[in-house]
């Protein structure tokens, strides 16, 4: 059970700590409300399924705490994380009120290993996080012309402001010499990124990824099937 993990409360208590029993068994994602339903009734309880979500809802809480409530566990996190991973550098934002607003990192040995890497292109993108925010990437392409992970970053929502923080970030860890004149950066169309384009060194280049484009594009003008999958 996780440290900050707390018993769930009325009907769904006894399910909770059944569903998390079998999810060790059989893994998070594969036991649905359906196997917890069928669990209960060869227990010869009656479950419907609503009752069964939030059963496994708590159970995930008892399994590995609520995101929410991780929050203040973030400092020792980068701690230990800092002392594992020497030369790994962070920065954490907070609102007026001292909430949490974004994190960004970049461990030591992505910032090491990025000196012997070519430079001059990088790929970003975002993805929303099940429990509230987004998480923003960056990559870059190494020698065998592999993914090399440079930095991420745990904002808000995807605005100019937060892209924004994220390029400034990754310009400072890494430096002109990666993020310099003549770089080209590639991701999708979102309006934040696209905005906080204008805030990169100058002469660099805005690339769009053509998997995105396609994606946008099939859906209006694939009549006939005359596009071919990228």
């Amino acid at each position: 059970m996780h440290p900050t993990g707390k018993a769930p409360h009325g009907a769904a208590q006894t399910l909770a700590f059944l569903g998390a029993a079998r999810m060790k068994d059989v893994g998070d994602r594969k036991y649905t409300n359906q196997h917890l339903i069928a669990d209960a009734k060869a227990s010869r309880w009656t479950v419907t399924a609503p009752t069964a979500t939030r059963a496994l809802q708590e159970a995930r809480k008892l399994l590995y705490g609520c995101p929410r409530e991780s929050y203040p566990w973030l400092d020792a996190w980068l701690k230990a994380t800092t002392d594992a991973n020497p030369g790994t550098l962070w920065d954490v934002q907070a609102g007026e009120d001292g909430e949490f607003t974004s994190l960004f990192v970049a461990f030591g040995g992505s910032i090491a290993g990025s000196r012997h890497i070519p430079p001059g292109f990088a790929c970003v993108d975002g993805c929303h996080l099940g429990f509230g925010g987004t998480l923003l990437i960056a990559v870059g392409v190494d020698a065998l012309g592999s993914q090399y992970p440079l930095a991420f970053a745990i904002i808000g929502n995807e605005s100019k402001d937060s892209w924004g923080y994220f390029f400034l970030k990754l310009v400072e860890v890494f430096g002109d010499t990666f993020f310099g004149p003549s770089f080209g950066l590639m991701g999708d169309q979102d309006k934040g990124m696209q905005a906080a384009l204008g805030d990169l060194p100058e002469g660099s280049v805005a690339l769009k990824c053509h998997v995105h484009m396609s994606c946008n594009i099939k859906p209006v003008a694939n009549e006939g099937g005359r596009f071919e999958p990228v």
